[in-house]
């Protein structure tokens, strides 16, 4: 057995021993009901994800590649105030081995100097790009950028993400026929103090939860900082969204949108064997605007794209993954009333098996996430050594899960603006014009 498919055993065994936990309770109050009703459907989510991940063969290879064939692909790296990393970006992007590339700086109205600092330090470099552009935010940079691209694959990379050698190559391989775009392993690098820790701990087991969603043909969110897409059909898609708070969440919407318009069938594939790092919030303040903004894009999107919901010519995204999101978009809202009812009527009780539950089967996605992940180069030290990590492992589903769900509240009302005004814009965009209408 391959160590992707051991590495699902654990999730799953976990699944079963939370499942069987959850069977035992009786909750009697209104916070033991929805806490249980959320810790359930987690075990339940984790179960199928654990037995997709039982048939994973790693690493995944597109259909009909050519293995000793140069890919090429133009990389897009919007940048906006980069001074401080877009050369080292660059100079790392420049090396990677086993494409043909071209690298396409796309300066989003910067006013530290990045654009004339990147044509400084990579003059006499035939494969690299200036776009020097009005500021108009990241998915208006990436889409001039993308119009600009000559290959017929498009990569697009964050200014402050270092890829490991040879990951581009991996993560190109994996694009072809049916495979419309893919996302690679993005792992936190640089992390500090607590809060560093645990988003660490985070975005390792998330490779593993893309990861079974993309073996279950339903991957939606590609990471921004590293994802690779086929041109032909991301032009089709109409190109990155230029109103959009998440625009790599956005984009992969869009692509399920056309094929379910034009009756194709796609795939989005997740390779964590392509590996980046980059550096995610240091402070509270940073981290809880990142977290607001990622929900309400989220939310704006998934409302954005309601018309799929249950629509059978989207297949299993539309008829299961769309339903699924449907219950993430309330679940703060159920996890803070839930913690609302426990205070308010003095049962803190309740919130012991739920938070429980959490705990066991976070520290199994995490073990078996770092199997498939292996992020060991920017590994943060932790107290007590592999066992302070595990132990922060498990005491994550406690704390920290239960911190970002409510971090996200504030995320409500803002969306709902921002899907009102993001939708007059939308139709004043040139493109709108063009794009056929959602099928019914």
């Amino acid at each position: 057995m391959d160590s992707s498919r051991s590495a699902a055993l654990l999730p799953l065994a976990a699944a079963s021993l939370s499942g069987g936990l959850l069977a035992l309770t009786e909750p009697g109050s209104v916070a033991g009901v929805l806490l249980t009703a959320i810790a359930a459907f987690e075990v339940l989510s984790l179960a199928a994800l654990s037995l997709a991940m039982l048939r994973r063969r790693s690493p995944r290879a597109a259909s009909g590649g050519t293995p000793n064939s140069a890919p090429a692909v133009s990389v897009v790296v919007a940048a906006w105030n980069e001074r401080a990393c877009i050369v080292d970006t660059v100079r790392r992007l420049l090396a990677q081995q086993g494409v043909a590339l071209e690298v396409l700086v796309a300066d989003d109205g910067s006013t530290d100097g990045t654009a004339d600092l990147v044509e400084e330090a990579f003059r006499a470099e035939p494969r690299l790009a200036v776009l020097r552009l009005p500021h108009g935010g990241k998915g208006a940079a990436l889409e001039a950028a993308r119009k600009r691209a000559r290959h017929p694959l498009v990569a697009t990379v964050d200014a402050d993400t270092d890829l490991e050698p040879g990951a581009l190559a991996t993560l190109v391989r994996a694009v072809g026929g049916d495979v419309v775009a893919a996302g690679g392993a993005v792992l936190v690098k640089d992390a500090r103090g607590g809060l560093g820790r645990f988003q660490f701990l985070e975005y390792v087991r998330t490779t593993w939860v893309r990861s079974a969603w993309a073996e279950l043909g339903m991957l939606e969110q590609l990471p921004g900082a590293f994802s690779v897409f086929d041109a032909a059909a991301l032009e089709r898609a109409g190109g990155f969204p230029v109103d959009s708070l998440t625009e790599d969440y956005e984009v992969g919407h869009r692509l399920y949108d056309e094929a379910a318009r034009s009756g194709r069938r796609i795939h989005i594939a997740f390779v964590p064997e392509a590996r980046a790092w980059t550096a995610p919030p240091d402070d509270l303040r940073g981290f809880v605007r990142q977290r607001t903004r990622w929900f309400a894009g989220f939310l704006s999107t998934w409302a954005r794209f309601s018309h799929l919901v249950l629509s059978p010519r989207a297949g299993r995204f539309g008829l299961v993954r769309m339903p699924i999101k449907a219950i993430d978009a309330v679940a703060p809202l159920l996890l803070a009333s839930g913690l609302l009812a426990a205070f308010a009527s003095g049962a803190e009780a309740a919130l012991a098996l739920p938070l429980a539950v959490r705990a066991v089967t976070e520290l199994a996605l995490f073990v078996a996430a770092d199997r498939l992940a292996r992020a060991e180069r920017h590994r943060p030290r932790f107290a007590l050594g592999r066992l302070g990590e595990l132990a922060l492992a498990g005491v994550d589903g406690a704390t920290y899960a239960l911190f970002r769900g409510l971090v996200v509240l504030r995320a409500y009302p803002f969306a709902l603006a921002r899907v009102r005004t993001w939708e007059r814009s939308r139709a004043a965009l040139p493109e709108a014009a063009s794009e056929p209408a959602p099928a019914e």
